[in-house]
């Protein structure tokens, strides 16, 4: 009973510390312009901070700057598991899917058993093919919408031209009309 208090107590203390080191990062990032990315980036040598820094830029929707800090920190330590995972958020956020895939499988490799990872590598790859399936529909459609165009244009200027035409006939019968008289 006292070992599990002691535990949760440790839980709970960390947990207070990441809170307090995330609040203080965040403060820094966001007042401080100078700490956004030269002065971050030098000379860390724990790949905690960049969790904590890559959270906080994340958090901001600094999503760039929170994959730099990612990357930084996975030179540092490539088994960080938190550190994939901000990656994966940052590349979602930027839209670039195939990183998330890639992302998500680092991080399979360190934890294989992981089904939420799983589940998700799953819907990232529907995104994908919905993607993808959309782009060739739109491809397919702006091919087509571009043939029926030059359709549409050459019927229309067929049409101007006799609607001229007729205009013209019309007028010089007038017109010689009007002077026959």
């Amino acid at each position: 009973m006292r070992k599990e208090k002691n535990q949760e107590m440790k839980v709970n203390g960390k947990m207070r510390q990441n809170i307090i080191i995330s609040s203080y990062y965040s403060h820094l990032i966001m007042h401080k312009p100078i700490f956004k990315k030269d002065i971050v980036f030098k000379n860390l040598e724990d790949s905690n901070v960049y969790v904590n820094i890559s959270h906080c830029y994340i958090l901001l929707h600094l999503y760039q700057l929170g994959l730099d800090a990612c990357i930084e920190g996975l030179k540092l330590n490539p088994q960080q598991k938190v550190l994939w995972n901000n990656k994966a958020s940052a590349l979602i956020k930027l839209g670039r899917l195939e990183d998330v895939l890639e992302a998500i499988e680092k991080h399979l490799e360190i934890d294989p058993e992981n089904e939420y990872l799983l589940s998700y590598k799953q819907k990232i790859s529907q995104k994908m093919e919905q993607r993808n399936l959309k782009e060739s529909k739109d491809k397919n459609f702006t091919g087509q919408n571009s043939q029926n165009q030059s359709e549409n244009l050459s019927h229309n200027k067929n049409i101007i031209q006799n609607i001229l035409s007729a205009w013209l006939r019309t007028r010089s019968q007038s017109l010689a009309y009007f002077f026959s008289q």
